[in-house]
Formats: C-alpha cells, sequence, structure tokens
C-alpha cells in the first residue's frame, strides 16, 4: 500500500474540483506531504504493527483533507472523516467500490435525493480511498408526480457524464423509454388512475437500474434512463429487457389490475455519437422504431432505422 499515492490523488482531486478555492485545498495538502516521514522504513515494525501504522497514517491524510474521504478495507467503510461522516450513508458506496477491478475508477450517482461525485483509487488487495464530494451546480429536480429526476436537470447531468466517460473512455448509453397503452388507462380509469400507474413505472425503473445510473422524465409517458460507467454495450439490452418485463407486470388501480408495455430506444456513446443532443435523437429514433415493430420491445439505434 502506498499513501503517497492518497496524496497525489488527493491534489489532482483539490485541483479538478476546488470546492472553496484551489489554493486551501493545495495549502492543506502540503502538510500531507510531511507526514509521509511518518512511514516506517526500516524493518523494525511487521505484520500487523506495520499495517496498523500505515492505516493510522492514511487517517491523518484523510482528516486534513478538505473534501470528503473515507477507506474501504476488504469491501466494507473501515474509516470516514469527519465531512463524510455527517453527509452520506457509507453503507451506499462498497457496492461501487467493489464493482470495479481498475486501479482508478471515477463516477456520478445519486444517493440520499443528492448527485455526488466519487474518485476511486486501490492501494492493495486490502484498502481502497474514496475522494467524494457533492457538486454544487449540481441541484437535482425531481418529478413531483413520479419522483424521478426532472426534465430541467437532464442536460446537465448529461453533458457531466458525457464528459466523464470521454476522458475515461468509458461508454454510456441513453434508453428512450415511452409507455405503450397508457392512453387508454386514462381514457378508461381517469387521470388519477393513470397518475397511479406513472408512479409505479418509475418505482419500477428505479428498482431496476443502479446508483449510478439515472432516470428522468421527459413529460407524459416519457422517460429517459443512462446507464453510465457499463463495460459492454450489450448491458443496456440487458437492462431494457428487464424494463420491459417489469414494466409490463399488471399493476393495482381502483378495482383492477391494469396491463401497459412499453417501447425502448438505445443508444450508445461513443459508437452512436459524441453529444447529448445526438444520442438522444438517435435513441428516440430507435424507439419510434420499435413501436412500428409491434410495441413492447426495444430497438438499438443503428443506420437503416433512419430509413
Amino acid at each position: 500500500m502506498c499513501p503517497r499515492t492518497v496524496v497525489l490523488q488527493a491534489r489532482s482531486f483539490a485541483i479538478k474540483h476546488p470546492g472553496e478555492g484551489v489554493d486551501r485545498n493545495i495549502s492543506s495538502l502540503t502538510g500531507i506531504v510531511r507526514l509521509l516521514s511518518a512511514i516506517p522504513k526500516s524493518g523494525v515494525l511487521i505484520g500487523k504493527q506495520l499495517m496498523d501504522r500505515v492505516e493510522a497514517f492514511l487517517e491523518k491524510i484523510l482528516n486534513s483533507l478538505p473534501f470528503e474521504a473515507y477507506i474501504v478495507k476488504n469491501g466494507t467503510l473501515s474509516f470516514c472523516n469527519r465531512p463524510f461522516s455527517c453527509s452520506i450513508d457509507g453503507k451506499e458506496l462498497p457496492a461501487l467500490v467493489n464493482s470495479r477491478d481498475d486501479a482508478e475508477s471515477e463516477c456520478y450517482f445519486i444517493a440520499n435525493g443528492e448527485m455526488f461525485f466519487l474518485r476511486r483509487i486501490h492501494l492493495d488487495l486490502v484498502y481502497s480511498v474514496l475522494f467524494l464530494r457533492r457538486p454544487v451546480e449540481f441541484q437535482l429536480s425531481r418529478d413531483p408526480l413520479t419522483g424521478v429526476l426532472h426534465r430541467e436537470c437532464f442536460a446537465k447531468v448529461g453533458h457531466q457524464l458525457l464528459d466523464t466517460a470521454k476522458r475515461l473512455n468509458g461508454i454510456l448509453s441513453i434508453l428512450f423509454m415511452d409507455l405503450d397503452g397508457f392512453k387508454a388507462v386514462n381514457d378508461t380509469w381517469g387521470h388519477d388512475n393513470g397518475d397511479l400507474v406513472l408512479k409505479a413505472t418509475a418505482d419500477r425503473i428505479s428498482t431496476i437500474i443502479r446508483d449510478k445510473d439515472f432516470c428522468f422524465r421527459l413529460g407524459g409517458d416519457e422517460f429517459l434512463i443512462i446507464l453510465n460507467e457499463i463495460k459492454d454495450p450489450m448491458h443496456s439490452c440487458l437492462v431494457a429487457r428487464r424494463l420491459i418485463a417489469s414494466v409490463s407486470e399488471p399493476i393495482p388501480i381502483a378495482a383492477a389490475n391494469v396491463k401497459i408495455g412499453s417501447s425502448i430506444g438505445i443508444s450508445t456513446y461513443p459508437h452512436d455519437g459524441a453529444t447529448i443532443d445526438v444520442l438522444v435523437s438517435k435513441a428516440d429514433e430507435a424507439m419510434y422504431r420499435a413501436k412500428k415493430l409491434g410495441k413492447n420491445n426495444y430497438q438499438i439505434y443503428h443506420i437503416k432505422s433512419e430509413s
């Protein structure tokens, strides 16, 4: 394990995400570098004594940082600095840490109704260190009916996620979902029951996607889903299948169970485009192709869908 790596990563994080100012962050980190001399350089301490000493040193580093951070030991939360301990439940983060094999990774995700930026480094087989912040420029608003994210914050979130994917050579997918048969529910059972169907649908979507994925209600019966930091484009197809199966399950309203379906169009960065607007447009085209092919299915964007 190399605490010096923590210092270098913290310095980089402070420059990219200054919070209250780069000067304050760099000033705080200057003192951390001096602590490196505390690492034992002889064989006097061995085994558990050495590990305890290095772990205590890591805690000193994190306590000196002006942003939130914590240590994951063997996949579970081991230590969090003071700012972190009062902002978020650490139980939501180890899954993000353990889902990636990369030595370093970063992503955006939602927890407790807020958007967070997470940078993670693996120090060795036992320890990982995470740097965490809440971007002040992202005040996420939610759709008052369904509770998923409001369309007004799609552009900011989408551009940020795409910028991150470009920087890390990652993969990102857009799923454009339109409900099938929803108009008949409104016409037959009324708008109040239609609202219940929309709420149930949004709940099912939220259950299927991960914490680092994002769902937005565009309005009416349309939803946009961003699958963030996926390893393979085919992952979006698996998610689409699960969404279609879940949404088509009966929904209890009034004295009846109603059934709707969903048509989903999929586009993926970098294969289908390099901007959010282009990706959304192509996912929309693929969704209409799914409608033409019988509804309640998904289609991946390809050039032929334009014809």
